[in-house]
């Protein structure tokens, strides 16, 4: 903490740009592969988990578009309320505490991703995107994490983490077939002030 209190270290791991890179596969060439791979990474985000008091585990976004196997998972016969995406499964098993929006989650268009982010644990955010949509909204703009943390002397206290995401804006002029009249973004950086602005003023301690 800080002004004197007690010290508490926070470890932050992110992952990004996953691409449905679940096992270490080659699906264009319908290989194996020696590296590579949310499923081989898994033991090491344990085992850095683990060696912390506090850690937080967050994605950065593309996670659900990348090879073929993504392209089957958008079909008729991929995702359904019975058969989670598992790429939305192995996340859940692995805890992450939140998840930002990337660019090519949008690939596939917003039914699909309703449909992945419906089986999800974990909370979602796009600081930039803003739904027009009156559905309820898939994501969030940010988002106060609220933990309890040891501090190094071993005593317990709240922590209350802010948490944004941010994607290119031209999100959507690429996917505008799936976009148009749903969304409009803003600018990164205006969107990352406002946002950990109104965070801190929400009382984030990070």
């Amino acid at each position: 903490m800080t002004d004197g209190g007690p010290i508490v270290d926070l470890r932050i791991l992110a992952t990004s740009d996953l691409h449905l890179a679940l096992m270490p596969y080659d699906y264009m060439h319908a290989s194996r592969r020696r590296t590579g791979g949310l499923a081989l990474l898994a033991p090491v985000i344990r085992r850095l988990r683990d060696e912390a008091a506090n850690a937080l585990l967050f994605d950065n976004g593309d996670f659900l578009q990348g090879n073929p196997l993504g392209d089957h998972l958008a079909g008729p016969r991929g995702v359904t309320p019975r058969r989670p995406h598992p790429m939305i499964a192995a996340m859940n098993a692995l805890g992450y505490d939140a998840v930002a929006l990337g660019n090519h989650d949008f690939n596939y268009g917003l039914p699909f991703l309703r449909d992945c982010l419906a089986a999800a644990s974990f909370p979602v955010v796009a600081s930039n995107l803003h739904a027009l949509d009156p559905q309820p909204a898939l994501w969030q703009p940010q988002l106060m994490l609220r933990r309890r943390v040891t501090a190094r002397d071993g005593t317990r206290h709240a922590l209350s983490v802010g948490v944004i995401g941010l994607l290119p804006p031209q999100v959507t002029i690429w996917d505008e077939p799936h976009l148009a009249g749903k969304v409009e973004a803003t600018g990164i950086v205006a969107a990352a002030r406002a946002g950990v602005a109104s965070l801190r003023a929400a009382g984030a301690d990070v």
